[in-house]
């Protein structure tokens, strides 16, 4: 027995070191158990409820209950030794971190609830409802944290509003960037996944927020806007287009007959007729003599816009067919020179 009273470190025995390993091991037991209580007893139970709200609880609070738990167990652990100095120090740690898992756990239900829940909102305002929900749960849990530290709430909210005050006298330009995501979700001038054309940027919109909104441009980069912008300039919607027109040419040599200019023409229209994802109100027609081709002009609506190139390179390869099988020429920039008889004496 004189054995386990021994003095090993701060007036710590092998008592207390054996009583502190055991708590360890048994929080690891316990912290076991309680996940599978979790995955098995409460989800039975829970399958057989009729909504679903139970069980979104369960799959969110199943990891930090574990943690809570092995935290908990190694704070009653640590109490069968002496600390000295440092009990007030790992009091307040455990302390911090039991609030980061409630506030974990809260954090990940309201990101349950927006993807089961929040389904029937537009999606730029069901994210910003997510973000301020999450932000709102650790802005709290730090004041809980605060209070439990002993640190004076009031004196850190009048800080924080006078900060507040300060900032806010500085911050036209965040104050701008909300006022343009109010004007967003009013106007509705895009949602996520369009298509838009901003400040001469073409770019799909992946992310709303309350400040800002990011764009993914054709080229592959991700652009931050203010959301500012959504106030100051106009915005054009590819996506809500219902078309998308083509205007140009084929350049055609000169040595073409003018039956043959016709036929090509009329080549040219039974393309476009026979694509149905060409409106029937295309045009072609003689556009100009140019200096060394004569320009068949064409005027065509690709539906639906979002199959613009594909069509606009069908045309053009049925196009391509079709001359070089009548044995139609296209033009390209060339110089001709004429020589007159007196020259050449």
């Amino acid at each position: 027995m004189d054995f386990l009273n021994r003095d090993i470190w701060a007036g710590n025995t092998v008592k207390s070191f054996i009583f502190l390993a055991v708590g360890i091991i048994l929080t690891f037991v316990v912290a076991s158990l309680v996940q599978k209580l979790f995955r098995k007893v409460l989800k039975g139970l829970v399958e057989k409820s009729k909504t679903n709200l139970d069980n979104l609880i369960l799959m969110t609070f199943e990891k930090p209950v574990y943690w809570f738990v092995l935290a908990g167990g190694f704070n009653i652990s640590l109490s069968f030794i002496r600390l000295g100095n440092l009990t007030g120090y790992v009091s307040k740690a455990f302390t911090i971190i039991f609030m980061i898992f409630i506030a974990w756990s809260l954090h990940s239900f309201v990101g349950a609830l927006r993807t089961n829940y929040m389904t029937k909102l537009d999606p730029q305002l069901a994210n910003i409802v997510e973000k301020t929900l999450k932000a709102i749960v650790w802005i709290l849990c730090a004041l809980v944290t605060a209070g439990t530290l002993d640190v004076d709430i009031a004196s850190l909210i009048a800080g924080l509003s006078i900060g507040g005050l300060a900032l806010s006298m500085a911050a036209k330009d965040t104050l701008s960037n909300i006022f343009g995501s109010v004007t967003l979700f009013a106007d509705k001038p895009f949602k996520t996944g369009d298509m838009i054309s901003i400040g001469g940027t073409i770019g799909t919109v992946e992310d709303v927020g309350l400040r800002t909104f990011h764009l993914r441009t054709l080229e592959g980069t991700l652009i931050t806007y203010p959301n500012a912008m959504l106030v100051g300039g106009p915005i054009e919607n590819i996506t809500m287009r219902p078309d998308r027109r083509y205007l140009g040419c084929l350049s055609v040599v000169y040595s073409m007959t003018t039956q043959q200019l016709k036929d090509a023409m009329e080549a040219i229209r039974e393309i476009l007729k026979a694509n149905p994802r060409v409106r029937d109100d295309f045009s072609v027609r003689i556009d100009k003599f140019a200096d060394s081709s004569i320009d068949i002009g064409m005027l065509f609506w690709v539906t639906p816009a979002a199959d613009y190139f594909d069509v606009v390179s069908e045309v053009f390869l049925a196009c391509k067919e079709k001359f070089d099988k009548e044995g139609w020429d296209f033009a390209f920039p060339s110089l001709t020179l004429y020589q007159d008889a007196d020259s050449k004496k």
